[in-house]
């Protein structure tokens, strides 16, 4: 992976995904990851992208690890149902409560909302959230 000589700001989304789809094949995923964050410029845009396509591989525990990265409330609120849905339940209900704690205009709409709480409720066995 380090061989690609990736220039920040150079590699179209589409770049980025077939370096995580090299990673995953190789068993270096969490290097690609290094090497994809680095090179997205810390861009809202790629990071969303980003979850996008480690959720789509079905990567979801390395989604998880790079939280932090991952501010945007509609990569937050896949996230959430993606861990939901693995069973990954403790970091699914640590993702909603962190959503239910942003500022109103930061959070998701109702649906996602209701969305995240229907799936953790459904993981959980109990609407009690």
């Amino acid at each position: 992976l380090k061989k690609l000589h990736a220039i920040p700001g150079h590699c179209s989304l589409d770049d980025r995904y077939r370096m995580l789809k090299i990673g995953k094949a190789s068993g270096r995923v969490e290097e690609a990851l290094d090497l994809i964050l680095a090179l997205s410029g810390g861009r809202q845009e790629t990071l969303d992208a980003l979850v996008d396509a480690l959720l789509d591989e079905r990567l979801v525990a390395e989604a998880l690890k790079q939280r932090s990265s991952f501010t945007s409330s509609e990569s937050l609120v896949d996230l959430c149902l993606a861990a939901s849905e693995d069973g990954l339940v403790v970091e699914a209900l640590e993702i909603f409560q962190q959503l239910r704690r942003r500022k109103e205009e930061e959070q998701p709409d109702e649906h996602a909302m209701a969305a995240c709480h229907a799936a953790l409720t459904n993981a959980l066995g109990t609407d009690q959230i």
